[in-house]
């Protein structure tokens, strides 16, 4: 069959998803069909998961690619001044069980469960996104709270009953790409985890008294992202509740997320289906089920960890039985097992020297890579007189001056840290355009397709070099503050 090939099947359909520069038509042979309808059906959905995947892949690249890289920038120093807690409390809680608890319209059946799991500490519980909302309207305080949207206002959205209360007893785990302006406003303590779109953390940073830097890598859900986090932290049992990935209903969300509606008929009819925890068929969409497939793939991948799903008549998730909550406090829950100042940490976590070698070595780097997109855009600008002489054979030699340029911008610093990230979208379509521009055999519209393709990547670039060259004191700032503190 075409999925037991595996990454034969995957590779070929990269190559062709690569390819397609407009929408693709499947020609389906009859005859194939009937002969072979389980492999062609199992064709079918591999093929439309790859599609969907990609498109997924692009749309979201597209567009946070820019905003990833602001916002590292502007929340460096606000990284610096918090502890990071996959540094700080790296296995501390061997053993122990988490709540993980989703703003889920399901999370509505297990206030009680959860009030007297927080009274007698029982377990830690770990709010995602709205779901603190729902949680401090039924006046229980969980032990933390998890970020990293990086949008711009959508977390001051979610958050704005702890800024309004001013809830100080809750700390904010925020991922260290997270859009900066809830840094600025939250009332409690803050702690970081380093996201995998956090290249600048990703540089900069190294821990003071171990080895490697600590990441969680990028998911479609803050859910996701808390899972991996709390698998790296060291607890045993991972409890989901409130994690319904589907519609419950009409409603998307539990009591007390106000600032989100009902499900509409329009987002109904793009529903699709998917099964439930109790076997039955409930109404999901992509983006959810997109979720509940990134987090049943860290599941298989934390093989030391017992995952436990409670949330009635939401999505079934692979790799977590479903178990009612109460069940759960009897089976699994039967001794206090918080610590009380289990949040106490140290700031300077990261080695100041290291940083400050990094920082020297970033200094050299920019100088270089405005030098190196000075002289890409005064090849292309002779690449483009050139063509228009009709000077092909000069042209070519031009190309690969150009090549050699565009090598060494790739491999500098700076360029990689900064501004790749903040154009993958646009290095992607210049990359997928490159064979093309081998094989053309017209040397005019060859020359047409190089001034093109490299001509829009580098505008980009130079647009967002001169965007992070304003950005780029602030970091310079944060180091030597902190070297000083050190």
């Amino acid at each position: 069959s075409f999925g037991s090939c595996g990454q034969e099947a995957d590779e070929l359909l990269n190559l062709v998803l690569k390819k397609a520069k407009d929408d693709i038509l499947v020609i389906e042979l009859p005859a194939h069909k009937e002969i072979f309808p389980e492999e062609w059906s199992e064709f079918s959905d591999f093929f439309k998961k790859r599609v969907k995947g990609r498109k997924s892949s692009l749309r979201t690249n597209y567009a946070y690619q820019k905003r990833w890289v602001l916002n590292s920038i502007r929340n460096f120093s606000e990284v610096l001044a918090t502890p990071d807690i996959l540094l700080e409390h790296n296995g501390v809680f061997e053993g122990r069980p988490a709540i993980l608890a989703a703003a889920g319209p399901s999370l509505n059946d297990e206030i009680e469960n959860l009030r007297y799991i927080k009274e007698n500490g029982l377990a830690y519980i770990f709010a995602v996104g709205s779901a603190i909302n729902t949680l401090l309207e039924n006046c229980i305080h969980p032990h933390a709270v998890c970020a990293y949207d990086p949008q711009k206002d959508h977390n001051t959205r979610v958050f704005k009953k702890v800024v309004d209360k001013e809830v100080k007893d809750v700390p904010l785990i925020f991922g260290s790409s997270i859009g900066s302006k809830i840094l600025d406003y939250y009332p409690g303590q803050k702690m970081h985890m380093v996201t995998s779109q956090d290249t600048i953390g990703g540089y900069f940073l190294h821990p003071a008294y171990k080895d490697g830097l600590e990441k969680v890598k990028d998911a479609p859900s803050i859910a996701v992202i808390t899972l991996q986090m709390l698998c790296k932290l060291g607890f045993s049992r991972v409890i989901l509740a409130g994690q319904n990935l589907g519609f419950k209903g009409r409603h998307r969300y539990a009591q007390g997320v106000d600032y989100k509606g009902e499900v509409t008929e329009a987002e109904e009819k793009d529903s699709i289906y998917t099964q439930d925890v109790h076997g039955n068929e409930i109404l999901t969409k992509e983006g959810y089920n997109l979720t509940r497939t990134q987090m049943e793939a860290y599941i298989r991948k934390f093989e030391g960890v017992e995952f436990i799903n409670t949330t009635r008549g939401g999505a079934k998730i692979e790799g977590a039985p479903y178990l009612p909550f109460d069940e759960v406090v009897e089976k699994y829950l039967d001794r206090p097992v918080v610590e009380e100042n289990w949040h106490e940490m140290t700031d300077h976590c990261y080695d100041a020297g290291y940083m400050k070698e990094r920082l020297a070595a970033m200094n050299r780097a920019r100088d270089e890579a405005g030098a190196l997109l000075e002289k890409m855009e005064a090849h292309l600008k002779t690449v483009e007189k050139l063509c228009r002489n009709r000077n092909f054979a000069q042209a070519e030699k031009t190309y690969t001056m150009l090549g050699r340029v565009f090598n060494r911008l790739k491999a500098n610093d700076f360029f990689s840290t900064f501004i790749f990230p903040m154009n993958r979208v646009f290095y992607q379509m210049l990359s997928d355009e490159a064979d093309d521009i081998k094989k053309e055999k017209n040397k005019l519209k060859k020359g047409e397709k190089v001034i093109n393709a490299f001509g829009r990547f580098l505008f980009e670039c130079r647009k967002d070099f001169r965007l992070v060259t304003k950005a780029y004191p602030g970091i310079e700032k944060a180091v030597k503050d902190y070297a000083a503190c050190c």
